[in-house]
This record gives structure tokens, C-alpha cells and sequence, in this order.
């Protein structure tokens, strides 16, 4: 049996609610680690698409540019108070400082 019959099996590959970029953060950070997990979780749980992230500030601020959901970015320590509003409990309209955003996309109340 030669190299080329030898069966692979694929034992890691990119979720699909992670984008194909690399990271800003420095070497031996944990960070990639845990957008990976996240990422595994949110298509395992097959709520991608209902998914909205609330970026805060600090090393996690470019989160919006490695998932493929929805984001709004929140002040120093203000995420979890983002997180109901971003949730549809308190309604966005394009007078809220709300805005969500895509890659790619234009901004849109």
C-alpha cells in the first residue's frame, strides 16, 4: 500500500459560523481557542442565524470580523447590558444607537 491509498479522515475543519481570516491576537492567546468553541457550538446548535454577538472593548472588539453573525459593539463593560436590546426584548429602530452590522455590508437600523 502506497502513501496516496492510505484512507485520511478529516479530523479538523473550519465551522461554518467561523470566517476564514486570520486573527489579530498575539501568539499563545486564547482567544482563537474560544471563537473556535463558540463557533462549534453555534452550528452544532444549528442557530447561527439567530445569533447576535456583542462585541466590548479590548483585545475581543474585532470578534464581528472573525463570525459570520450579526454584531453590535458595547462600551468597557457594558456587553451583558447590550445583550436584551440586541435580543429583540427592547425593539432596534433607526433612531437607536443600535446598529448591527455584517461584513461586507452597509450599516441599517
Amino acid at each position: 500500500m502506497t502513501i496516496a491509498e492510505v484512507p485520511t479522515k478529516v479530523v479538523y475543519s473550519r465551522p461554518k459560523s467561523l470566517d476564514d481570516r486570520v486573527t489579530h491576537y498575539c501568539p499563545g492567546c486564547t482567544h482563537g481557542i474560544a471563537h473556535r468553541l463558540v463557533a462549534e457550538v453555534l452550528d452544532e446548535m444549528e442557530i447561527v442565524e439567530d445569533t447576535i454577538g456583542v462585541a466590548s472593548v479590548g483585545c475581543s472588539v474585532f470578534s464581528y470580523n472573525y463570525f459570520n453573525v450579526d454584531f453590535v459593539e458595547a462600551a468597557h463593560g457594558r456587553a451583558r447590558p447590550w445583550q436584551p436590546a440586541s435580543s429583540g426584548s427592547i425593539p432596534i429602530t433607526s433612531s437607536s444607537p443600535i446598529r448591527r452590522w455584517r461584513p461586507g455590508l452597509n450599516w441599517h437600523g
